[in-house]
């Protein structure tokens, strides 16, 4: 089993179809909390324009809320979700891949010629996790911390959880300031964390291995997660621009 393989192969599966429209999960109460404050904020004691807006992309569907400042500048605050899921199998062992986004999102966008063209920069703030678990099929092994140990119907779970708090940078097409109006947006950019990787083995497997070389492999996970730690952000959707 190699989890490293596991993780690119889950990712360029779902980034490599098409998106389509995904179940919304419950959302955290501190986050609705923060959503909804700073959409009251942005709303209030203003004439400048603002936009309703829904979209789909790596983080899932989202829907959100854009507020004219200035000229030059918009607000934003946005929910995203995501729930996909991916099986597959080898010689030896059956997966099943994860990734699961709930995150609220807040940027500013800076819009140099006071057009559609835009440079956002922000976070996205929420439960963002990777997991992926593994069961030996008869005459399947693990190689754990570079011992291969006899492992049919045994498991291990692998989990990457990402920053509760995400800085993102990027930049798209939309939300021009004191439009009117439906229009289209567009968004190019990475969310940047670093992962935080778990390792869970089965009972039987766990006390064969045992925790020291479970934790050593962990360790070898973690470097292997490491490389996520710039996730991108692609996602295209249309608004609506009202006073």
């Amino acid at each position: 089993i190699c989890l490293g393989e596991v993780w690119g192969f889950l990712l360029l599966s779902y980034l490599g179809r098409d998106i389509c429209p995904l179940a919304i999960t419950t959302r955290k109460i501190y986050m609705k909390k923060a959503l909804t404050l700073a959409v009251l904020v942005l709303a209030a004691g203003s004439a400048n324009a603002a936009e309703i807006y829904a979209g789909v992309g790596t983080t899932g569907m989202k829907a959100g809320y854009v507020h004219t400042l200035s000229r030059f500048f918009t607000a934003r605050a946005e929910y995203n979700t995501l729930d996909f899921g991916h099986d597959f199998s080898t010689a030896t062992v059956n997966y099943d891949a994860k990734i699961k986004f709930n995150a609220g999102g807040l940027f500013v966008d800076f819009h140099p010629f006071s057009g559609a063209l835009r440079v956002s920069a922000g976070a996205l703030i929420g439960n963002n996790t990777i997991s992926g678990r593994g069961v030996a099929k008869n005459g399947g092994t693990y190689t754990i911390n570079g011992v291969t140990y006899p492992a049919a119907g045994e498991s291990l779970t692998a989990t990457a959880d990402f920053p509760s708090v995400q800085p993102y940078i990027g930049v798209g097409y939309g939300f021009a300031p004191n439009t009117m109006g439906l229009g289209f947006f567009a968004d190019v950019g990475a969310a940047i964390g670093k992962p935080k990787a778990t390792l869970k083995a089965s009972s039987n497997l766990a006390n064969t291995v045992g925790a020291a070389n479970i934790e050593a492999e962990r360790q070898n996970l973690q470097k292997e997660v490491d490389k996520f730690r710039i996730y991108p952000v692609v996602s295209v959707g249309v608004g609506f621009a009202f006073y």
